[in-house]
């Protein structure tokens, strides 16, 4: 079940990902980016749980700047090759 759930995640965060990221991004790097995404956000869920006073606005602000970098690294990449 959790499997399932997972991969449904995974395929949304993709479908958003392919709004934002250049239309030269691979499929590839989206399926990275989201599987960094649910790293991300799996971490944050753990540090709230363990650390009551986290600035949660600011880590999700961290974890958008983190995927905004994976995104523009991808179109540079592009331009690279």
């Amino acid at each position: 079940m959790f499997s399932d759930l997972e991969s449904r995640v995974k395929t949304a965060i993709v479908a958003a990902l392919v709004r934002y990221a250049p239309t030269s991004a691979s499929q590839v790097h989206l399926e990275e980016t989201a599987n960094l995404v649910l790293v991300l956000l799996s971490g944050l869920d753990a540090r709230r749980a363990a650390d009551k006073t986290l600035d949660l606005p600011s880590m999700i602000g961290t974890v958008c700047r983190i995927v905004e970098g994976e995104i523009a690294r991808s179109a540079a990449t592009v331009c690279q090759d």
